[in-house]
């Protein structure tokens, strides 16, 4: 994954980092269990797992995750 900052101050591996947080607070404040997020996305724990931990996964993914926590993907990068 490319070192190289994407908006001037973040990395994508930091960006992803910071996205993955972000999920993990939504499902939390959600009073969701990663088992239940997944199942709802229709994605593997594993994955979801990978989402929260800043993985680079498919943008797929995350929107499904998204609709599922009811965020916008825009919001787990910052509003980019």
């Amino acid at each position: 994954m490319p070192t190289v900052p994407v908006d001037g101050k973040k990395t994508c591996k930091e960006k992803l980092n910071e996205a993955g947080r972000r999920v993990r607070s939504a499902r939390e404040s959600s009073a969701l269990s990663q088992m239940e997020v997944a199942a709802a996305a229709k994605v593997t724990i594993n994955t979801l797992r990978g989402v929260e931990s800043g993985a680079d996964v498919r943008v797929g993914t995350l929107l499904r995750v998204c609709a599922v926590l009811e965020v916008k993907l825009g919001d787990l990068f910052g509003g980019v």
